[in-house]
């Protein structure tokens, strides 16, 4: 199940997307990323701080503030 998982198209996006996000929050040794866990739940707390953002926005922007 977890193969199936990680086979996943959504599944290879994340990691594409985390892979970029080390290498622009210069996360990186020796010319390659560093993948642990700190970076993996900094990473997502990144993207939940993301959508939060973007929905605050959205919503003062429907407002008119």
């Amino acid at each position: 199940r977890l193969k199936d998982m990680v086979d996943k198209p959504e599944a290879r996006e994340l990691m594409g997307d985390y892979m970029q996000w080390l290498v622009r929050t210069g996360k990186v040794q020796n010319g390659q990323p560093v993948h642990n866990m700190q970076n993996w739940i900094l990473f997502n707390a990144w993207i939940d701080n993301q959508d939060v953002l973007r929905t605050k926005y959205d919503a003062a922007l429907s407002s008119g503030v």
